[in-house]
This record gives C-alpha cells, structure tokens and sequence, in this order.
C-alpha cells in the first residue's frame, strides 16, 4: 500500500488544479527530504502526461533522448540564462516552462511547468498512437507566462524557506555554535573540496579548535558531519532523478564517482546502482 502523500504533496496537487497545469520537480542539490531523509515529493521528478510517458519506461532509446533534453540540455540553458524561466520544446514536441530555483546561491531545484502544445504543432513522431497521445495535450500560448513562472517559483521559495527554518528551529535548540556548524555544512555540502578549515574562516578560530568544536557540540567528526548530508542528499538524487552515479557525485560534492561509491558502499553495504534498481524494483 503506498504511503499517504506528505503535506508538501498536497499543497503542490493544489497549486496544480488552480493554475491548470502539471509541475514536473528535478531536485537538483537532494534537498527535498525531511530529517530522517524521506522524500517529501516522491515521484515528481517523471512528467506525468501519458504522451510524456510514451515509451520511456519500455525503450532504452527514447528514455535516453528524454533524459539529454531533459537533463542536459535543460541544464545547460540554465547557466546561459541564469536564473531567468525559459520555454522549451523537447523532441516529442512538448511545450514548458523552465523555471530555475536558487537557494543560498545555488541552483537547488528544476520545475517543469507543462505539458502543452499550440494549435499550429504537429507530433513530431510517425506513430499514430502517438499522435493519438499528442492530441490530449492542453493547448497553451503562454500568455500565462510570467504569472505561471513567478507563482511556480515562489511556492518552491515557500517550501525551501520552510525547509530551512524547520531545520533551524532544530539547530536553534542545540545551542548557537552547533547551529552555525550544522547551518554552514548544510548550505555548502554540494561543494567539492570542502575543508574545515573553510567553517574554521567562518567561525573566525583556528583550524584545530574548530575541530574540537564540531566534536565537543555535535559528536561527531567535520567530515563524518559532511559525508552525512552528502550521502542523504545522493540517496535522494538516486530515488528522484535519472542522473548518472557521475553527475550525482558532482552534485553532491564527493567529486568522483569512484569515491562516491566507495563511502556509499561502506555506509550502506550496497552499491548506489544496486541500491537505486533495489528501490525501482520495491516501487513496481
């Protein structure tokens, strides 16, 4: 039996039936968990539209294709337009909205607003089921544009905020110092290179007190303390999006994809390919 949808699901499935349109979530820094590291909206990353669906799950080839347009190139018209929302049309011909989510200065979230086609689009695929499946699709003229994007992305504002400050309120009854680690490995995780001598510059204290300071408050190492969120934040990307072991070590800030299954094995006795089959087989 599936689990109840959270509260974040719930508030997103009403967001959708106001403004008419499906919100597809790429969570691009594994921030959408809560503290023990369930998903809070399991499932979002897949545009759910069947014509979207067509075949993605059945042919290697055109899963393929939708994860180049919708990860790599998607992306890439990311760092060349900032963080501006864009309109993109992927090779089956579907129409969205791109809108960038930045929190602490860091891309942490891709929503796709869709999916539409315009009265003048054909489907682009020689299948007549397809074309079928094409023809379901909403008409939209984007006229809509700048309301869709600026309310899209402040809701998901809305729900890293929240995020944040329930994270905080935890920290807050820690004690001040606990909370300035915990907030700065948070906010910075996602960084290859990460040192402590980095929180040591922030703290404005030596390099050794700081690391008999993240002992004494939290009970546990600076890189144990980093390597935890790192490995929550990679489960996370592992459940939720169809990135290569590669890219989620890049996100994540272990770097290597060799480290980075390295310390997953040693963590979970699974490696993080066996690990993401074993849960897709679980959800079937």
């Amino acid at each position: 039996m599936p689990d109840p949808p959270t509260e974040y699901e719930l508030l997103l499935r009403s967001l959708e039936k106001q403004l008419q349109v499906r919100l597809t979530v790429h969570d691009e820094l594994g921030l959408l968990r809560d503290g023990q590291g369930a998903l809070l909206l399991p499932g979002r990353n897949f545009h759910p539209h069947p014509y979207c669906a067509w075949r993605r799950d059945t042919n290697y080839s055109v899963d393929r294709k939708c994860f180049r347009h919708c990860v790599t190139e998607v992306m890439r018209r990311i760092r060349t337009a900032s963080d501006m929302p864009f309109e993109t049309c992927c090779w089956k011909g579907v129409r969205e909205l791109v809108v960038p989510v930045y929190c602490d200065g860091h891309h942490a979230l891709t929503i796709f607003v869709g999916s539409f086609r315009q009265n003048a689009d054909t489907c682009p695929l020689p299948w007549t089921d397809a074309e079928k499946m094409f023809l379901t699709l909403p008409v939209d003229t984007y006229q809509r544009f700048h309301q869709l994007t600026d309310l899209v992305r402040f809701f998901f504002l809305g729900v890293l905020h929240s995020l944040m400050e329930q994270r905080s309120s935890g920290e807050r009854s820690k004690g001040t110092r606990r909370q300035q680690i915990e907030q700065f490995i948070h906010q910075n995780a996602s960084r290859n290179g990460l040192k402590i001598s980095d929180l040591a510059q922030k703290l404005h204290l030596s390099t050794s007190r700081t690391a008999h300071l993240v002992v004494e408050e939290c009970g546990i190492s600076f890189r144990g303390l980093l390597t935890n969120e790192r490995l929550l934040r990679a489960r996370t990307l592992l459940l939720t999006e169809n990135l290569s072991i590669e890219e989620i070590a890049e996100h994540t800030g272990f770097g290597t994809a060799s480290y980075f299954c390295r310390v997953f094995k040693k963590r979970y006795d699974i490696s993080p390919a066996s690990f993401r089959a074993q849960k897709r087989d679980d959800a079937r």
